[in-house]
This record gives C-alpha cells, sequence and structure tokens, in this order.
C-alpha cells in the first residue's frame, strides 16, 4: 500500500494600487489622472473635492471619487469615448457603477445619464469585468461645460 497525498495550495496575490491613498489629496499626487489622458500642457491646480476610502479591503474594495480643476482648461480627452460607445452595455454598466458610488457626500459628482450626455467627454482607462459584471472601474470625465474634470475609481 501506498499512502496517498493530498497537496493544498494556498495562494497570496498582492494587488498593488498605484494612486491616491487616503488622506488630503493634492493636485501633485493626483496628477496620474490628467497624464492618462496626455492633458499637457493642462495641469491640475485644484483639488475642489475629494472622496478617498477611508477603509482598507484586503480584497481591494474602494471607492475614490474626485472633481479637478484645471489649468490653462482642457478641452479635449485623448481617449474619450464615441456617443455610440457610451450606450454599450458594458461602457453603460461601467459609467453607472462609477456614479452610483456617489452618496449624500459626494453629491457633487455627475450621475449616470448626465455622464452620457453631450455635456461630458468620458474615457474609461481601465475596466474589470468578469462574465459581463463591471468588477472595477476607472472612469475620467470632462464636463465641457465648467471645465472640471471628474475621476472615479471604484472596485468591489
Amino acid at each position: 500500500m501506498h499512502p496517498r497525498y493530498r497537496t493544498i495550495t494556498l495562494a497570496c496575490v498582492l494587488s498593488v494600487s498605484i494612486g491616491c491613498r487616503p488622506g488630503n489629496p493634492t493636485p501633485r499626487t493626483l496628477q496620474y489622472i490628467a497624464n492618462w489622458e496626455e492633458l499637457a500642457p493642462s495641469r491640475i491646480v485644484e483639488v475642489m473635492d475629494a472622496y478617498v476610502s477611508t477603509s482598507w479591503s484586503p480584497t481591494g474594495d474602494h471607492v475614490d471619487l474626485f472633481r479637478l480643476r484645471l489649468e490653462p482648461r482642457a478641452t479635449r480627452l485623448k481617449n474619450a469615448l464615441r456617443r455610440d460607445q457610451v450606450v454599450e452595455p458594458l461602457i453603460s454598466e461601467a459609467i453607472e457603477a462609477a456614479s452610483g458610488a456617489s452618496t449624500t457626500e459626494t453629491s457633487w459628482f455627475p450621475d449616470a445619464d448626465s455622464l452620457k450626455s453631450e455635456r461630458f467627454l468620458v474615457a474609461i482607462p481601465e475596466l474589470t469585468a468578469y462574465h459581463g459584471r463591471v468588477e472595477s472601474v476607472k472612469l475620467t470625465a470632462l464636463d465641457t461645460v465648467t471645465g472640471f474634470l471628474y475621476h472615479a475609481d471604484v472596485s468591489w
């Protein structure tokens, strides 16, 4: 008789994310958002509103929302989605997920209908979906009326 052995393998995945950590975000710590969309010479000069998750989750769940003022005022996003792309089911769900993370504390963040309107240029530099369900999204939106740049980094 030969003994039977069973091997149990436990995996630990370390996730490192570059971005803002809890505290007071500054224009300098958030400049990566403008860099993703190649908004130079526009620079973030003011963090007008910010909501950064204060609790740490081992699964990476978090909600980070920002409203930023740029100078000089930006007029485009390099990776902006076309209007017909904004209504595609997965993209539409990603926009709803980002805006749905908004609470009474973050009423300054645009709702999904506003983000899908002609007023906003929307880019989604990162989107993770599993079986058609959005798991995480990074969304950047430029308000063409006010010139404010909005950014959401949401994962659950």
